[in-house]
């Protein structure tokens, strides 16, 4: 559980702890590190739906709303540069949805 945590309360030259670390020093650093990721993994859940539910939508005013439209090639920028990923982001959409 340490590990990283204890860094900041080590002299940088001699690794040795500053005077009066406690240990409850290096816990109280780990459950304030554990709640700002909870806190940040909250509201970049949000915010990637919220992305993800844009992005949804714009495709479907672009090119309808047919279940199939994402996979048809022609629906994305199929520049060489692109035609690779497009065509993983296909075969693993189908797979995942079975078609």
């Amino acid at each position: 559980m340490i590990g990283g945590y204890k860094h900041p309360f080590r002299d940088k030259m001699t690794r040795v702890y500053i005077k009066n670390t406690t240990f409850e020093d290096v816990y109280a650093l780990y459950q304030f590190d554990d709640q700002l990721r909870e806190l940040f993994l909250k509201y970049l859940c949000q915010i990637e739906m919220k992305v993800r539910s844009l992005l949804s939508y714009a495709f479907c005013e672009q090119h309808g709303e047919l279940q199939s439209s994402y996979l048809n090639v022609l629906n994305y920028n199929y520049s060489r540069k692109n035609q690779q990923g497009i065509h993983r982001f296909k075969e693993k959409s189908a797979a995942a949805f079975h078609m």
